[in-house]
């Protein structure tokens, strides 16, 4: 995630993350998986790259305890600021750098990856914080066809397919349970054709005044939940469940 964005946005970034389609959407998918972790067991959560919180919030409220960090100090203080869980703790910190002193049962990176120049010594690194058979879940964006230059504006140095993400899954050795892509139809026409429109913008991101069409996005973010029904190769994200053997 681009810096700037939470600079600008301050804590309009939390209705950003919380109704805009395509993190509408991809939070669902994201939370499914992580009911499902949390009925196998799953207890101790690290997030990386956690933004303003959303959902490390929802872990915590779930009563999943869950540490937080992201590179972005502004984030980190808007989390702070409007989470008060003692499930949750949230810090400014670099992951390459991290010396976590326990191991968890379930790491989250969601829309991370693709921000890390090193991301196999990323991955090889996470796979070092997981316990013997915990689990990472983890979404890119999908194929480099799909770059735009809002790509480089956020801070995507690369875009994945699933055969890329897998091998270097497998690689760091991790056990790849479940992989798909996600946003598609219905994201991935909004994704270029309204979204992107919006951002390209650059003096409203700066300014961070909310687009009018937010409001009805509070009502409508709920259509492109259909896209779940889907399991197209056209979609512009990848989600990936891989344990720790």
């Amino acid at each position: 995630m681009s810096y700037r964005q939470y600079e600008a946005w301050g804590r309009k970034k939390l209705i950003l993350d919380a109704v805009e389609p395509t993190h509408y959407v991809r939070n669902k998918l994201v939370m499914r998986h992580i009911k499902r972790l949390k009925q196998m067991g799953a207890h101790h959560v690290l997030e990386i790259g956690c933004g303003v919180g959303h959902l490390s919030k929802k872990m915590g409220l779930m009563g999943l305890h869950v540490d937080a960090f992201d590179l972005d100090k502004n984030a980190i203080a808007l989390a702070k600021e409007v989470n008060n869980d003692s499930n949750v703790t949230f810090r400014s910190q670099n992951l390459l750098k991290y010396k976590p002193i326990k191991k968890y049962d379930m790491i989250l990176m969601i829309e991370v990856l693709e921000h890390i120049e090193q991301d196999q010594i990323a991955l090889e690194k996470v796979y070092t914080m997981l316990k013997a058979g915990g689990s990472l879940l983890l979404t890119v964006p999908a194929f480099e066809a799909y770059r735009t230059d809002f790509d480089h504006w956020s801070g995507h140095i690369r875009r994945y397919t699933k055969e890329d993400l897998q091998q270097k899954l497998e690689t760091a050795g991790f056990q790849v349970q479940h992989a798909r892509y996600f946003g598609y139809p219905l994201l991935k026409f909004y994704y270029f054709n309204g979204y992107l429109r919006m951002a390209r913008k650059k003096e409203k991101l700066q300014s961070g005044t909310l687009p009018w069409w937010i409001s009805i996005l509070r009502v409508l973010n709920k259509i492109f939940l259909l896209d779940l029904l889907f399991n197209s190769k056209k979609g512009i994200n990848l989600i990936v469940l891989a344990t720790k053997k």
